[in-house]
């Protein structure tokens, strides 16, 4: 007899649930208890433990087990009281995943130093949650980043013919200052490998093995096996080379060094598709109250999915990735009705299938939302919320405005102690789709370190109750404050607000003064090295050759990185200096460069400086201190332009930043077409930015060669119309507030 999956889910899941509805049952509205208040640790965990238990088989997207999972789900919801929320009025959205499902997967070593060697799968080795069906005998040759990209003038292959081999992959970021996140994605490196013959392909990430990883759609290649190796195998791989892994890829800052070990892999893996396979999202709302705000919409999710079972029949539970978060939410619907919340906005809950195999399904919502997209005013996803030290953090606050400032000033000491927030950045989890399209999001976890990340012991047993119950009751006061805001938030300037928050501001000396890392005042740590305190030296008392002294034997900083986020200071005003993030670069304003020389600029970047501010009228330096500078990816800033043209032109690869303060007269005209290079122009402004010089040479050099210096005083207050409106008008020049992270971005990441 076959079942239905309805029927395979009743007979399974049944023992498993009883529990938790006979718990949950009777909790009808409570109108003494708050949101907050009526949230259960206990009740949570509950969830927790259905979802990750034997039954839901991992809740892989596309296989039985996740379509359990997605069930279970929508009948909590409608437990809740929830509304469908899907288009087709049912709480599920459906899109495609890739359907394979792996039965075997071997990897040997067949000529290293020590004879043949086994390989142990989810300990040595795994394969992507896209699994390709293929047997390869092969010689494994290691392709550096894996990159080929003739725009930026990288090729990572070399002369090595990978026709028929076993492309290996160090999947790392590079380190030259230059923005490779799209090349570092698999979408980049497997295309690469595969187009130059690869037979199969490997990645090294880490000491062990990624469990947990796919590639999408477009990419996939059915007949291309494709996995991850620990670093154990790597280094075995370049025995008798001359080369450990550590080595390798210290040499890879370098430049590409590919390396033919001479060593065989024997990688196996049987596999079937099972397409077409459907992922689900699962929708239910919650309308809201207010005739005027109820058409403006909080999205609040978590993705349900995980890592399934393997090729050795592995079970990877994920109770703290993401049935934890998955909870929360389920849990947060239980205690909007108990309590008897009625909010004044709609509230969007859902559970997110595909975050695994790449974010499918919040990629799906983001761009078929079931409302118009406008109405959308914040998106809040949480992902893992059940390890930590019983706090939690959030990161993207300030893109939301004022929710989440009346929220943050209003934590009493226990909460605010409990709580961390950071900058929202990458495509880490399921915010980014939304983001993406402007919507404000914001991402929440447990606070702490998580233990057993993608391992087969993620069980609910290691996910303590109280755990939940801090970070659900920490996100319902949030949830409340999004949601019962007593002012409209959908009009008009979300993206702008987002646009403002997510804007990399450099805090750059005044031309007046240098911050100088001071090694001669207590800074030294005990491996003499620079231990990063910022002194404030006036310009006037700066001797370069002292300077050279003082620094030219140091040759790096520490690790700590001065990323400050002022948020204990806010003001009435909504400074935009007290909400973003803002760098701190060790620059000198020096009065000059002549005389260094290219030794003495090199002795400047060894000892960490990020780059050089020189006032208007200042010589020109010699090309070999140029030329110095921009091989070490430092920057120079100066007052104009008038005379840096000869340079721009002959060393297009020195960031060079062109600084205007609007209260100085004329702003600069912009550089020739032949001596563009990497000039980009700085606006240090004060008070409201949006003036017609402003406007007109933003317009003359081209948005994204302007930097707006919000750091050094524009005042874009949350409810500043003005503000926003300039913003807005920057935005439609496609203006992302991002283009001195691209010139920058090897100082930035570097400190």
């Amino acid at each position: 007899m076959t079942l239905s999956v309805g029927e395979t889910v009743a007979r399974l899941i049944l023992p498993c649930v009883l529990s938790y509805i006979l718990a949950a049952s009777g909790a009808g509205p409570s109108r003494g208890k708050t949101l907050e208040e009526a949230f259960s640790g206990a009740s949570a965990w509950r969830a927790d433990s259905v979802l990750s238990s034997a039954p839901f088989e991992g809740r892989r997207s596309g296989t039985a087990g996740g379509r359990a999972a997605e069930e279970w789900i929508a009948a909590r919801f409608l437990d809740s009281g929830l509304l469908p929320a899907s288009a087709d009025q049912t709480f599920f959205q459906d899109f495609p995943v890739i359907g394979c499902e792996a039965s075997k997967a071997s990897l040997e070593l067949l000529d290293g130093p020590f004879g043949r060697i086994r390989f142990v799968l989810g300990e040595d080795f795994t394969l992507l949650l896209t699994p390709a069906d293929g047997k390869v005998t092969a010689e494994a040759v290691i392709v550096g980043y894996g990159i080929d990209s003739p725009q930026k003038e990288r090729n990572d292959y070399g002369d090595v013919r990978l026709e028929g081999k076993i492309a290996v992959i160090l999947r790392e970021h590079v380190e030259d200052g230059r923005d490779w996140s799209e090349e570092y994605k698999r979408t980049h490196t497997f295309a690469a490998a595969r187009a130059r013959g690869a037979a199969a392909v490997l990645y090294v990430q880490g000491e062990r093995p990624v469990a947990g990883a796919a590639l999408e759609p477009g990419v996939h290649d059915p007949s291309v096996p494709a996995g991850f190796i620990s670093k154990r195998i790597a280094d075995l791989l370049l025995r008798e080379t001359g080369w450990t892994l550590d080595d390798l890829k210290e040499k890879l800052k370098d430049g590409p060094r590919p390396v033919a070990t001479g060593k065989r892999l024997r990688f196996e893996v049987k596999a079937k598709r099972t397409e077409p396979a459907t992922g689900r999202n699962v929708l239910g709302m919650i309308r809201g109250s207010d005739p005027v705000l109820g058409s403006e919409v909080v999205i609040f999710g978590a993705h349900h999915d995980h890592l399934g079972i393997d090729a050795g029949g592995h079970l990877y539970p994920g109770a703290n990735d993401n049935a934890s978060g998955t909870a929360v939410v389920i849990e947060m619907a239980r205690a909007s009705r108990e309590s008897g919340w009625k909010p004044r906005r709609s509230v969007l809950f859902v559970t997110f299938g595909g975050e695994e195999m790449g974010l499918l399904g919040s990629k799906r919502l983001a761009a078929h939302l079931p409302f118009d997209s406008s109405r959308a005013v914040a998106m809040l996803n949480l992902d893992m919320a059940g390890h930590g030290d019983g706090g939690f953090g959030l990161a993207g606050g300030t893109r939301l405005g004022p929710p989440y400032i009346s929220w943050r000033a209003g934590l009493d000491s226990v909460r605010a102690a409990s709580f961390e927030e950071y900058r929202l950045d990458g495509e880490h989890s399921d915010y980014s789709p939304f983001a993406a399209r402007g919507i404000p999001a914001l991402s929440a976890w447990s606070r702490g370190r998580h233990h057993r990340y993608h391992d087969i012991e993620d069980e609910a047993r290691h996910v303590p109750p109280e755990n939940l119950e801090a970070v659900g009751r920490g996100l319902a006061s949030l949830l409340l404050s999004i949601a019962d805001h007593p002012e409209p938030l959908a009009d008009g300037y979300g993206i702008e607000r987002a646009l403002r928050a997510d804007a990399i501001q450099i805090g750059f000396a005044p031309l007046d003064a240098a911050i100088l890392v001071d090694p001669l005042r207590e800074t030294l740590d005990g491996d003499g090295r620079i231990a990063g305190r910022l002194v404030l030296c006036d310009q006037g008392r700066i001797d370069t050759g002292e300077i050279l002294r003082r620094l030219g034997s140091l040759s790096s900083l520490t690790d700590d990185r001065p990323w400050l986020r002022v948020i204990d200071e806010l003001g009435e005003t909504g400074d935009a200096r007290d909400e973003m993030a803002v760098a701190l670069l060790p620059v000198l304003a020096l009065p000059t460069l002549e005389g260094i020389g290219a030794s003495g600029a090199r002795a400047l970047c060894a000892a960490g400086l990020a780059g050089a501010i020189l006032p208007s009228g200042a010589a020109i330096p010699s090309r070999e201190v140029c030329r110095a500078l921009a091989d070490q990816g430092r920057f120079v800033m100066a007052g104009s332009l008038s005379g840096w043209r000869e340079i721009a032109r002959s060393i297009s690869d020195l960031p060079l930043l062109v600084r205007w303060d609007r209260t100085a007269g004329t702003p600069p005209a912009p550089p020739d077409s032949a001596d563009r290079g990497r000039v980009l122009l700085v606006l240090r402004v004060e008070g409201v930015a949006d003036s017609a010089a402003m406007r007109e040479s933003i317009a003359s050099w081209g948005a994204q060669a302007v930097h707006i210096d919000i750091a050094a005083g524009l005042e874009v207050g949350v409810e500043d119309r003005e503000s926003l409106q300039f913003l807005a008008w920057l935005r439609r020049r496609s203006w992302a507030g991002k283009a001195v992270e691209a010139l920058l971005g090897g100082n930035l990441h570097r400190f």
